[in-house]
């Protein structure tokens, strides 16, 4: 009896969040590392239950989700094969010195690691300070010759000497290829 009345009263705390808090409620649950069932299959309940799921920013994410209102916003934790200093560096940073005004601002604050940049890029996460650049404008940034004789680093990414109109005029990448490297980097 014991055992069944805790468990009453779990599912009732649970069905009460859930229904008066359900952003909030998908956000701690996935955080928490979910349970049974994947991350993905969260999201797609977040979903069914008619929150607005938003994908990870380098300004609106924390480390783990966080729900508000409606909305659900994926947070820096789901960035597969992204280390955790590097997250906790950006969040601090932009807590600390307020919110990342471009590509530069972030380079000179965070300066990320070449393959850490690219998980960032291609999941998204830079897509609200690229100043017009698209993604594979951005990987450029980050990884585009001339980088060691302007900053005399070699995987240095503070900002280059190089006027925006000077750097390569290249396509965006389909939807398909963004939502591929979105599932290579999200995991879903």
């Amino acid at each position: 009896k014991p055992h069944s009345a805790s468990y009453a009263l779990v599912s009732f705390k649970s069905a009460y969040l859930k229904v008066h808090y359900p952003a909030e409620f998908m956000a701690a649950v996935i955080s928490n590392g979910g349970g049974y069932y994947s991350t993905f299959a969260y999201i797609s309940e977040a979903r069914r239950m008619g929150l607005r799921v938003l994908g990870p920013d380098v300004n609106g994410s924390d480390i783990k989700y966080k729900g508000k209102d409606r909305t659900l916003r994926v947070g820096l934790m789901q960035l597969q094969g992204f280390p955790r200093d590097v997250a906790e560096t950006i969040v601090n940073e932009r807590r600390e010195n307020g919110p990342f005004s471009s590509l530069d601002d972030f380079c000179l604050r965070v300066n990320p690691e070449p393959t850490v940049a690219r998980i960032l890029v291609q999941s998204g996460t830079l897509d609200s300070i690229s100043g017009g650049l698209n993604r594979p404008q951005m990987l450029w940034r980050f990884y585009g010759e001339g980088r060691e004789q302007a900053v005399g680093q070699s995987f240095s990414l503070l900002p280059v000497a190089i006027h925006p109109s000077q750097w390569p005029q290249v396509k965006d990448y389909d939807r398909s290829t963004k939502l591929s490297h979105e599932r290579e980097t999200l995991g879903f």
